[in-house]
């Protein structure tokens, strides 16, 4: 077999409708970078005009950022008042995983704002390939339960399992991924009895100069194995939206400038790693208006990574 046929690898942008600046950065990174999909927030008031413009990207695979960590929710916050502070904002991610841990986060009221969210993305007019969430809390229990239901009685035909690699947890060390990775199995258990599809593996973009950070995300890719690995990218350019709504901001640039450089499309092809989207790997057709259509069987068994 050869290495094409055995590592294939999905090119995700999170955080489309973050900002209008990160909105352009991952429309370049898609035109003329290696990006072919992206995840979509679907709780920020101005959602609609990020739609707009991502109309403008046909081509562009568009899977559902489901989010509890940034910004305010989709349902009145009375409605679901575990996930938001006195601000009627969600709470921040630290926040938010010790509620987890000392059980004050409702999983119903998580339900009825994903949820929503999906409905949302509905009435937007999408119907998403894939799944995934800001900052990967879908990878605890709970919120693996939510998201696989949703996913399923929303059509969609795969969910990203966060799975982060060992030697990317450390170097940098990623205390989110670490907190995060103890509850992959199970997270894993649940996506697999739901027969929705997930990636083996993910990978991002390590922090530093672009240079720096191209040589680094080569060689991990380069040590990849077989199956379907996803790596997961926040490119974006910088506004004052960005700046009041979320922390990571410069290093945004930096992802840009990695995706943009022609030798990481060439270190690809030469290595033989096979680019894929989740609407190509679950059989989803987009339509004319370049949103995906109804996925096409997700009834069906699939062959996990």
């Amino acid at each position: 077999m050869t290495r094409s046929q055995s590592s294939r690898l999905v090119v995700t942008a999170d955080d489309f409708g973050l900002s209008p600046s990160v909105d352009h950065g991952i429309l370049e990174s898609f035109r003329c970078g290696i990006v072919r999909s992206t995840a979509l927030f679907l709780n920020f008031p101005d959602v609609a005009e990020s739609v707009v413009r991502l109309r403008q990207a046909p081509g562009l695979d568009v899977g559902i950022h489901l989010n509890l960590t940034a910004g305010p929710p989709v349902l009145p916050p009375e409605r679901v008042p575990s996930l938001v502070g006195p601000d009627g904002a969600f709470h921040n991610f630290t926040t938010f995983f010790a509620r987890v841990a000392l059980s004050r986060i409702s999983w119903d009221e998580v339900a009825r704002e994903w949820q929503a969210q999906f409905e949302r993305g509905l009435d937007l007019g999408y119907q998403f390939t894939f799944t995934t969430s800001h900052q990967h809390v879908h990878m605890l229990p709970g919120a693996a339960e939510v998201c696989a239901r949703l996913a399923h009685e929303f059509g969609v035909g795969a969910v990203r399992l966060s799975n982060f690699r060992l030697s990317e947890m450390l170097s940098p060390a990623r205390p989110k991924a670490m907190a995060l990775t103890p509850f992959v199995p199970a997270a894993r258990k649940i996506l697999k009895r739901s027969g929705v599809f997930y990636n083996q593996s993910i990978l991002e973009i390590p922090p530093g100069k672009p240079d720096r950070a191209l040589q680094q995300v080569s060689g991990i890719i380069k040590r990849l194995g077989g199956g379907v690995h996803e790596l997961v990218c926040h490119p974006g350019y910088v506004d004052s939206q960005l700046e009041a709504r979320d922390p990571y901001v410069t290093g945004r640039l930096a992802e840009l400038a990695v995706l943009l450089n022609p030798a990481l499309n060439a270190f690809l092809e030469n290595i033989g790693i096979q680019r894929t989207t989740f609407r190509e790997i679950v059989g989803c057709v987009p339509r004319d208006d370049g949103s995906p259509a109804e996925s096409r069987g997700t009834e069906k068994t699939w062959q996990h990574a």
